[in-house]
């Protein structure tokens, strides 16, 4: 999935077979490519869908902000975010991300998003 500025993108949530455990759950999501925007810095908004509203979760920046690509294999990074303690937040069955500048307007910037799962 390829996320720009203009273009969020939605990812299915994988469920770990514990997902349905009381406590403290988490969202990791993997960013398997990206290329930095000219104009600055961005950031990644993670959001989940609570119910009826989306509901934001974390936001994440990449560094060093220097391109890699899926055939990089240390170019790779994950990402964990606490769930709310809310249980429609905690069916949520995808996970959608969008591209924020950070300073500039970020034209440019891309991410490759991996697999997200619940642990």
């Amino acid at each position: 999935m390829r996320v720009t500025i203009d273009a969020p993108g939605e990812v299915p949530i994988a469920r770990a077979a514990t997902a349905g455990a009381a406590g403290p759950r988490r969202l990791v999501l993997s960013v398997t490519g990206f290329a930095p925007s000219p104009a600055g810095p961005v950031e990644g908004v993670v959001t989940i869908r609570c119910g009826g509203a989306e509901r934001e979760i974390g936001r994440f920046g990449l560094f060093p902000q220097t391109a890699f690509g899926p055939s990089d294999p240390g170019g790779a990074q994950a990402f964990g975010f606490a769930l709310p303690d809310d249980p429609a937040c905690r069916e949520a069955d995808r996970v959608t991300v969008r591209l924020a500048a950070s300073a500039g307007d970020g034209r440019g910037a891309s991410m490759e998003l991996g697999p997200a799962s619940v642990e």
